[in-house]
């Protein structure tokens, strides 16, 4: 699997190289046409495809999602970071606003446990803090502290360039449709 993705990045940017203006649906033509397959894969039984266009837009999302993932994850590890994890967990609850652990784990598709491990970690190295909720006894709030938010900030300096370096290849029209139908598909899903 590993090779695989090497060589999907492989790919990209040789298709980055020898085109005007990259974009996501052109690559996957261009990585056809070089691979010497065909639009629509068929299976050989029965002669359906193999794919409908729902499970091609399911199989690239997740293929750009360990992209986008292998893009960040040295960077998350120079940040100071374990695991890519922390850092979801620490933005997360910047921009959640003193969320309850609960409320964390829905927003980032967690279980509970591993958001109480995660947030328990970035407690003892102080980049977030916890206290009782007052209008429910039985949960605790959790917020950025000084240090996490310095680390915010340095992360900034860090990520800066990646969305365009993964997106470059699209117009802004293009990010704004995009971002409009992920959207609407994470709308859909909740």
């Amino acid at each position: 699997m590993d090779s695989d993705l090497v060589k999907l990045i492989s790919y990209w940017e040789e298709y980055n190289v020898v085109s005007e203006q990259p974009a996501l649906v052109d690559f996957g033509k261009w990585l056809r046409e070089k691979e010497g397959t065909s639009a629509t894969p068929v299976l050989p039984e029965t002669g359906d495809k193999a794919l409908n266009t729902g499970g091609e837009v399911m199989l690239l999302l997740s293929r750009l999602h360990k992209l986008a993932k292998l893009k960040t994850k040295p960077l998350i590890k120079k940040l100071g970071f374990a695991k890519d994890h922390e850092y979801e967990v620490l933005f997360s609850v910047f921009l959640l606003n003193q969320p309850n652990k609960k409320e964390l784990a829905k927003h980032l598709i967690l279980e509970n446990s591993t958001t109480v491990e995660i947030t328990n970690r970035l407690i003892k190295k102080e980049l977030l803090e916890e206290w009782s909720d007052e209008t429910d006894r039985r949960a605790t709030r959790l917020s950025v502290t000084d240090t996490g938010k310095k680390k915010l900030m340095e992360s900034y300096q860090e990520l800066r360039g990646l969305p365009e370096s993964f997106l470059g290849g699209l117009n802004e029209t293009e990010l704004s449709q995009l971002l409009d139908t992920l959207k609407k598909l994470e709308t859909l899903n909740q």
